[in-house]
Parts: C-alpha cells; structure tokens; sequence
C-alpha cells in the first residue's frame, strides 16, 4: 500500500469501514493553513506505517456529510477505525513523534 488518498461521502463506507486493516482517516479543508502543513507530516507518517493501517484524507468542504456524522468541528481533525468502528478521535497539528504517540496503544 503505502501511499495516502481521498475519500468522499459516497466511497467513505467501502474504504474505512470495511477495511481489514485499521484506518486513520485525516479530515482536513484545502482552506486551512495547519492542514496545508499538516499534509506532508501524514503523508510522511503513512509511509512509515503502511504495513500497519490505511491512511487516508477527506476534504470537509466537498463532504459535509461523513465529517458531520463523526462530528468534526474543526480541521486538522483526525479519527481511527478498527473493524469499522471509530476507536479514537482527536484534532490539532500532530508531528510525527506525536501521531506515532496517540496511535501506540493500537499497535500502529
């Protein structure tokens, strides 16, 4: 695997929730500057655990619909799903160290 890519409300399902393995998904707007510098930190960060989980984006501005249902009210905003189920959830510019950090405790 190893490379990021968008999702949207129709694909969200298919993608996220009926993977085999974990997946974080980064909600995110073209608009935000935190995004703009968090994009390359992800992208970086999915690189070095492809083998582990899925990493995808979803842009809030073309999907209203899956970032209302996980109830995203600001971006960078990011949400985990093991087995189709949202685990964990949480916002803010994450670096490297710190994405790796929150991730520990489900073995990615």
């Amino acid at each position: 695997m190893g490379t990021v890519f968008e999702v949207s409300d129709v694909n969200f399902d298919q993608e996220v929730k009926r993977s085999t393995l974990p997946v974080l998904v980064f909600f995110y707007s073209p608009r935000c500057g935190y995004c703009k510098n968090q994009n390359p930190v992800f992208d970086d960060f999915a690189k070095d655990k492809s083998s582990k989980a899925k990493f995808v984006k979803l842009d809030i501005s073309k999907n209203p619909q899956k970032a209302s249902e996980y109830k995203v009210s600001g971006v960078p905003h990011f949400v985990l799903f093991k087995d189709g189920k949202a685990v964990t959830a949480f916002g803010g510019f994450h670096h490297k160290f710190q994405l790796s950090d929150r991730l520990a405790m489900f073995r990615i």
